[in-house]
């Protein structure tokens, strides 16, 4: 597995053994992680092929392995190589996740890959998934693929619903598979209504000459954007000069609205 690594060998020639061979010492450490040297010792071994299985290493790290025999005298020289354990799915989340909606309908997100110790491997890729939580939208996945130790494309979510709050995961992946996910959420600010009133009507039914009675629904609840906080009602008479009036409707309810122009 990936934190596995077999070794094997042969006795040195026998006339440069200049003893009884009693054991061996292996040592062994990370190169390009910071890890305690270890050793262990083989006792009573036999004149022919010998091997061992160094276990609990790192995933993807270069280990320097010295093999050395001993007689009573004392210890020979070493025999030195490198070896790279194999690559496994990283163990831990992307660090130092943010996210930061710009527009009511566009997030950016950055990340750094997990810690050197965390990596599993080379990076090959991330995978990023958001869903609108209030509106219950479709989960979206995106695939960034990493060349060159970079993310060749812009991780910005786009296309995005206003005044909604989205639920944004990342997790890094190796060759061997995904790594574990993290996860935030952002509000994306309001915005102006995308649609206007529906059902705008006008009576002057049971009116005196200088009314007109004005009726409407609330645009479609998808189209607000943000929280409705009041209607402007804007008139004007066409065949004659009248000066410009406009009338606002504070705290309006979320079902039909009306209201009465006099004078």
């Amino acid at each position: 597995n990936a934190t596995s690594i077999f070794v094997s060998w042969e006795v040195p020639i026998l006339n440069d053994l200049n003893g009884i061979l009693v054991n061996y010492s292996i040592n062994y450490s990370g190169i390009e992680i910071d890890t305690v040297p270890r050793v262990i010792y083989l006792s009573n071994p036999n004149l022919t092929n010998q091997s061992i299985t160094l276990i609990d290493l790192e995933e993807y790290t270069t280990y320097s392995i010295n093999v050395s025999s001993y007689t009573k005298v004392g210890k020979g020289p070493d025999a030195i190589l490198t070896h790279r354990t194999n690559q496994d799915v990283p163990t831990d989340i992307p660090t130092s996740f943010s996210a930061n909606a710009i527009s009511p309908n566009i997030i950016n997100t950055t990340w750094e890959p997990p810690t050197a110790y965390h990596l599993g491997g080379v990076i090959t890729s991330y995978t990023l998934t958001y869903t609108g939580r209030e509106r219950h939208s479709e989960l979206k996945t995106k695939i960034l693929i990493v060349l060159n130790g970079s993310i060749y494309i812009t991780p910005a979510l786009t296309d995005l619903q206003e005044d909604t709050h989205y639920l944004i995961s990342v997790r890094a992946n190796t060759s061997v598979g995904a790594g574990p996910w993290t996860n935030l959420t952002v509000h994306t600010p309001e915005d102006v209504p995308s649609s206007s009133v529906r059902n705008l009507t006008t009576s002057t039914e049971g009116l005196n000459a200088t009314s007109i009675f004005v009726s409407w629904e609330v645009p479609i609840l998808n189209d607000l954007n943000g929280i409705l906080v009041n209607y402007s009602i804007n008139y004007s008479g066409i065949e004659i000069d009248t000066v410009p009036r406009v009338i606002y409707l504070s705290n309006p309810n979320l079902t039909n609205q009306s209201i009465t122009l006099i004078d």
